[in-house]
């Protein structure tokens, strides 16, 4: 399995070359648990707790919202490989959208490739 580190490096390598933003939406590696929110994060519910990514915008506020590279638990996303850290770099609705954002990718990550998965959108508090 590769290391939180060499996939973090991976995916801000690629953010990079493909010019779009990296970001890790506050987590931090911990030692002992691995990718979580700080213990000190804003919302007391979820610190020292693993918080997926939902959205393929980084801020939703934003009055033109622009997509961006994480790093991931595998186990966030039903039917991907549990125990992994992924890199994430894109999040759509539809195959056609997710196979036109993989181009975007390709050039500088061969393995890149569209997974089909669910991700929760309702209340998460």
């Amino acid at each position: 399995m590769r290391s939180v580190s060499s996939v973090l490096q991976e995916a801000e390598r690629v953010s990079g070359l493909a010019g779009v933003s990296f970001s890790m939406n506050g987590k931090v590696w911990d030692s002992n648990r691995g990718l979580i929110l700080p213990d000190n994060f804003q919302d007391p519910i979820y610190c020292g707790e693993y918080l997926p990514r939902r959205y393929n915008e980084l801020d939703l506020t934003a009055a033109d919202p622009v997509g961006y590279i994480s790093v991931e638990k595998s186990e966030a996303y039903p039917g991907l490989p549990k125990g992994k850290y992924i890199a994430v770099a894109a999040i759509s609705n539809s195959n056609d959208e997710a196979e036109k954002e993989l181009l975007k990718f390709k050039p500088f990550a061969s393995k890149a490739y569209v997974a089909k998965t669910e991700i929760y959108m309702g209340c998460i508090h």
